[in-house]
Parts: C-alpha cells; sequence; structure tokens
C-alpha cells in the first residue's frame, strides 16, 4: 500500500508549493513519540505473553511498522491460519497508508530541476510512513522548502521506527513484570494518540463531520463486519459526511434561490463586480 501511494502520488502533476495540507496548521511540529513507543512496549509484552517469540516481533516491527497489523498478524498465527490469510488481512489494514501516501509524496517532491529526488528514493522513505510521521509532515512541511522536505521525514521516520524496535524489544523483557490490564492498554496509547492530534487540529466543516460519521459508523460496523471494520467503517462514514455536506450546501442555496426568484431586480452575487 505504501509502494502504490507513493506511485499514485508521483503521477499528481502539480507543484509541491501549491500542495497545502488541510487540517494541520503550519508551525510547531513536535510530535511526541513516548505514547508510540509505549504501544509497542505493550506490543511486545502481549508477544511474551503469548508464547509469540522476540525475533518475530521484531521483525513484524522492522517490516509491518503499523500496530493494528502487527495486532492482527499476533492473532492469527496464535489460531493456527494459514499464512496466506494472514498475509492478505495484514494488508487490508494497512490500506490507510495509501492515500496517506498520496498526500505526502508530491509535497516531497521538488518543483523540477536537479533537485528532485529520484524515485528510488520515495520508494524507500515511504517504506518508513507511520500514522505519527504523516501527521508530523502534515504540521511541518509548509515550513520547509520542498527540496528539504524528503530528507526531514527520512530522518524523523527512521528516529520513529528504531524507537519503535527498541520498546518492542523492552516490552518483551519487561512483560512479567506489567500485569495483563497493563499490557493491553498500552498497545492503545499511539492510535489515541494519533486520534487526539487528529481531532484537535480538524477546523473544518468536512473534517469535523466526517470525524463525527466516523464515529458513529465505525463501532456499529466492527459489530456486524469485524474483519472489514476499518475499511468499510470509513467508506460509509466517508460517504455519509460526503451526503450530509452536499445537502447542507444545498439547503443553504434554498433562501438565495428564493429571494432571487421573489425579487427579480436584486443582483446575483457573481453580478456585483459587473
Amino acid at each position: 500500500m505504501r509502494c502504490a501511494g507513493v506511485a499514485r502520488g508521483r503521477a499528481e502533476q502539480r507543484d509541491d508549493d501549491r500542495a497545502q495540507p488541510t487540517g494541520f496548521p503550519a508551525g510547531d511540529a513536535r510530535i511526541d513519540r513516548r505514547p508510540v513507543a509505549a504501544g509497542y512496549l505493550g506490543f511486545g509484552a502481549l508477544a511474551n505473553g503469548t508464547g509469540f517469540p522476540l525475533w518475530a516481533a521484531l521483525l513484524s516491527t522492522a517490516t509491518i511498522f503499523a500496530l493494528p497489523g502487527q495486532l492482527a498478524m499476533l492473532e492469527m498465527s496464535l489460531a493456527g491460519t494459514l499464512a496466506t490469510a494472514i498475509v492478505v488481512t495484514v494488508g487490508l489494514t494497512a490500506a490507510r497508508f495509501l492515500p496517506m501516501a498520496v498526500t505526502l509524496v508530491p509535497m516531497m517532491r521538488a518543483a523540477g530541476g536537479p533537485s528532485t529526488p529520484p524515485s528510488w528514493r520515495l520508494y524507500a522513505a515511504a517504506q518508513l510512513l507511520a500514522m505519527t510521521g504523516w501527521a508530523a509532515c502534515m504540521r511541518r512541511f509548509p515550513d520547509l522548502a520542498p527540496p528539504q522536505r524528503l530528507a526531514w521525514f527520512t530522518g524523523f521516520a527512521l528516529t520513529n521506527w528504531i524507537v519503535c524496535l527498541a520498546a518492542t524489544g523492552a516490552g518483551f523483557g519487561l512483560a512479567n513484570s506489567l500485569p495483563p490490564l497493563v499490557r493491553q492498554g498500552l498497545v492503545f496509547v499511539g492510535p489515541l494518540y494519533f486520534l487526539l492530534i487528529l481531532t484537535g487540529e480538524t477546523r473544518t466543516r468536512q473534517g469535523i463531520v466526517a470525524l463525527a460519521c466516523g464515529a458513529v459508523v465505525g463501532p456499529l460496523v466492527h459489530v456486524a463486519w469485524p474483519q472489514w471494520s476499518v475499511m468499510m467503517g470509513g467508506l460509509i462514514g466517508g460517504t455519509m459526511a460526503w451526503l450530509y455536506l452536499r445537502w447542507f450546501r444545498g439547503a443553504a442555496a434554498q433562501p438565495a434561490k428564493h429571494a432571487q426568484a421573489t425579487d427579480p431586480q436584486r443582483p446575483n452575487r457573481g453580478d456585483r463586480g459587473n
């Protein structure tokens, strides 16, 4: 999914200077890595408590680098699920990286010329993409020149990746000293932190409506289809938000149309400059 997003992002023929993120203001990009590390501490502790080997836990962090996919892999592996089904499931949980990569890659490309990074660098950097790195880039990139953005993302994401690897090993070693509820709770610290960042920085009506619809639809879809809750919850919630906003715009335009129909002498907005 990350590579597909890079390919789609490179197909976007637009100037990076015009690519302004929505929902995240420019300015301070200090993203705390402690909640993410806490999530991987919990994952390492859960792996130890369920008999999952340390090398496999570290390998999953190094290659998958996404807690939802790693938790799905851990649960399905312990249940004896076929390897093909595990790969498909983990791939589906990573579907969220496709739109992230699509929005991020055009911002990391320079406006052309010798400073444009080669394709292999973008594909390599995309393997380090995570929700925390994406959120940090959306806040920091407006303050950086396009040629500097790929280097900034690589340094931030690589540091984040090393921290998560270390936290996985530390959690595995500290598993016996942590209560079961603490081990399970630590896993949700990272996603909760990302959710708080996203909701705290959402300013537009579109973002607020989309978050509200997703919060309502997501748990309901999970009850009916747990395996498809992330994808279907986002699809249904996003569609509901789009339909509501379209209806809202139409309802807001009705009074203006009614006033124009009852008073033909009243000029339209587009006629004011004539």
